[in-house]
């Protein structure tokens, strides 16, 4: 499970070669990412974690919240 300590933290996606820095992540789109059979067991943590669903970062290139990326991609998760 991801550590729920800071729950709205915005993290940098890092190419491993070059450094670049290719995107910012959130810990609950890593979850929604994963997709994993506890990811909603572990949305439901951060949320009551204090995490925001609709914090909305630059990811690859695009600015987008885990709300919006669950909507289009993951709609068996819930953020309610």
């Amino acid at each position: 499970m991801i550590d729920a300590q800071n729950p709205n933290a915005i993290g940098k996606v890092v190419h491993k070669e070059t450094n670049e820095e290719l995107s910012e992540i959130t810990p609950l789109i890593m979850v929604v990412n994963a997709s994993s059979k506890n990811a909603q067991k572990e949305i439901n943590a951060l949320l009551s974690a204090g995490a925001n669903p609709d914090l909305e970062i630059t990811y690859y290139n695009r600015r987008t919240t885990a709300r919006k990326l669950a909507l289009e991609y993951r709609t068996h998760l819930h953020f309610s």
